[in-house]
């Protein structure tokens, strides 16, 4: 009989959710303390504190100062181990994770290309003992403008030169929305598209529809992170039906940044999968917004008001529309087969 704990237990694919938002408290407060980089930083509660936002501005401020506390190649790895982690105690075997080289490239400690080599060491030995699979979407970033999102671009491509095998699949379009719209960064992505990597972008967390129009006209979006603003326009729901454009929806994240939604049974999630567009479930960052994979499928149920048998329909949409080898969906899949 399907229930809550059931979905929970069943194996799961994790497809919008930032690397350095996956970090434990632990290992915030213990790189804080290595650097004291931020005041009256002592205590998981004190950390709780001062990570609450209310907007997505004030979210991308502190999850870059949080950026800033990974200065040596040795800070990222109680990272993975952290993301390992995460992987087993909400059994995500599959993640796409977003990793944006800005912050790090502007910082200096730690040359872009070294931090990809190391992550992608890290990650075939996870693989091999573990059986979990991480892979990297590369955020090619709208927050420092489009000479730093080539910038990015560049390196990611000399870097996979050298490492065909690497985890990176594809580049996004993450950062603040405000003034920087994603027709800006047309070029970027067409050059991006050369590589034959995969495409996606945040969108409409923010501002309205157009970001969305923007994303796949001239970003070539194959999935859009959020989407939110969606919900008021007719049109758009009609195109994102009609092209199939997984939405890549974090409902508590949309809650804690509270520009279209303020409360759980605010969010249009149910009218977008009403309208038969295709939505998937994710957590976005768990360090910011307190939450992981299991509380996201509660919620969406208990406050969201989706019953269990459309919440599995979720779960197996993060997998089909994940960028996952097709053998991979099929075998993991085959765990949804309930009946």
């Amino acid at each position: 009989m399907l229930n809550l704990d059931l979905l929970k237990s069943l194996p799961k694919a994790e497809i919008h959710i930032h690397l350095e938002a996956v970090a434990s408290y632990k290992t915030f407060l213990d790189l804080n303390n290595k650097y004291q980089l931020i005041d009256n930083l002592n205590s998981e509660e004190e950390l709780k504190s001062f990570l609450l936002v209310q907007s997505l501005s004030e979210m991308i401020g502190k999850f870059l100062r949080f950026q800033q506390l990974f200065r040596c190649l040795d800070d990222y790895s109680p990272l993975v181990d952290d993301v390992v982690q995460y992987s087993k105690n909400f059994n995500i075997p599959y993640i796409e994770a977003f990793l944006s080289p800005s912050m790090v490239k502007k910082q200096g400690y730690v040359p872009v290309p070294d931090l990809f080599r190391y992550l992608d060491d890290r990650f075939a030995e996870i693989k091999k003992k573990e059986g979990i699979e991480i892979k990297l979407l590369i955020d090619l970033s709208r927050s420092f403008g489009v000479e730093n999102a080539f910038e990015n671009l560049q390196i990611t491509k000399d870097y996979l030169a050298e490492r065909p095998d690497s985890s990176i699949i594809g580049f996004g379009l993450g950062g603040g929305e405000q003034s920087n719209p994603a027709k800006d960064y047309g070029p970027v992505f067409e050059e991006a598209r050369k590589t034959g990597l995969h495409l996606v972008a945040h969108a409409g967390e923010e501002v309205d529809s157009g970001s969305i129009r923007e994303a796949i006209d001239y970003c070539y979006a194959e999935r859009i992170g959020h989407g939110t603003s969606a919900y008021s326009d007719p049109d758009m729901i009609k195109r994102l039906r009609d092209l199939k454009m997984p939405l890549e929806v974090c409902v508590t994240s949309n809650v804690f940044t509270k520009k279209y939604v303020k409360d759980y049974s605010d969010h249009p999630i149910k009218k977008f999968i009403d309208e038969g567009i295709v939505v998937t479930v994710n957590t976005d960052d768990p360090i910011l917004f307190d939450t992981d994979m299991n509380r996201e499928i509660e919620y969406l149920h208990k406050k969201c008001g989706l019953d269990l048998s459309t919440l599995l329909d979720l779960l197996k949409n993060n997998i089909i529309y994940s960028f996952m080898e097709e053998p991979a969906k099929k075998k993991m899949l085959a765990h949804y087969n309930l009946s």
